[in-house]
This record gives C-alpha cells, sequence and structure tokens, in this order.
C-alpha cells in the first residue's frame, strides 16, 4: 500500500535525514518498502523496516511518476544508503523488474 504525502505533511522532519527517489513509475499494487529493499539489493545494503521514519509517494500534480520519500530515523544509516546507491552509477527500472526503462534518480 502506497501513501501519499503533501509537501506540508514533510515538513517537521529533518532534510538531513531525507532522501527522494526518482523516475519509479507508480503501481496500484506497490510495496514500497519492497522496492527500497531491491534497490538495498542491487546497491549491497540493507535498511530494516525500523529504521524508516516513512517512507511514501510525493504528492504532485505532474505526470510523472511521484517522487519515493524516505525519512531514515538516523542520518547515518541515510548517508549510507545514498553511498551504497551512488556506486551503482546506473540505476534502471529494469534493474527492479519493470518493464520500463527509467533512469532512477536518489537524491
Amino acid at each position: 500500500m502506497t501513501t501519499i504525502i503533501q509537501e506540508d505533511d514533510r515538513d517537521g522532519y529533518s532534510p538531513a535525514k531525507m532522501i527522494e527517489i526518482k523516475g519509479v513509475p507508480y503501481h496500484d499494487d506497490e510495496d514500497l518498502y519492497e522496492i527500497l529493499l531491491k534497490i538495498c539489493m542491487l546497491a549491497g545494503c540493507h535498511v530494516e523496516r525500523d529504521q524508516l521514519t516513512f517512507i511514501c509517494r510525493e504528492s504532485t500534480r505532474s505526470k510523472r511518476p511521484q517522487n519515493i520519500v524516505i525519512c531514515f530515523n538516523e542520518r547515518a544509516v541515510k548517508d549510507e544508503f545514498v553511498h551504497a546507491v551512488q556506486e551503482l552509477k546506473d540505476l534502471t527500472t529494469k534493474d527492479l523488474g519493470y518493464y520500463e526503462h527509467n533512469k532512477i534518480y536518489v537524491i
């Protein structure tokens, strides 16, 4: 199940502990944590569910897929994840099992 949040709803959380994943297509029956686990597997890292404050889709008016927003409990876990994903260089939706071939960005 996917939760959609408004920009205002995440104002109380530290940006230093948050990332956005861009380019992952939306599907009605998606499990965002499973998507995160697939990325972690490819990157050679692991994130437990209890290391997250929240994981959700960002609300947008754009026709592009909504970004996946992840807030980690600790900045060190976030930094480790970002570093591992950056080592992949060319992460695409094909790597996650989608038919579409879109580049995935972690910011």
